[in-house]
């Protein structure tokens, strides 16, 4: 079923000069992926964040390839 709407984790490092730029919102517009913001810690040289991801198949699969 392509259209089930499923829940995945993912855990994203950040190099710093893309610390700066609105990556998560981006993905957002581009895939129509919800996102929750589980945690984060983001400084001027690195970027990590856990996300949950709500989507269905083909939205999560384009969300992981942007």
């Amino acid at each position: 079923m392509k259209n089930k709407t499923i829940r995945r984790k993912v855990y994203l490092t950040f190099p710093g000069p893309k610390t700066k730029e609105a990556i998560i919102c981006d993905m957002y517009d581009r895939c129509k992926v919800r996102f929750n913001i589980r945690s984060a810690s983001v400084d001027d040289h690195v970027g990590l964040i856990a996300l949950e991801l709500t989507g269905t198949e083909p939205q999560l699969k384009k969300a992981f390839a942007y």
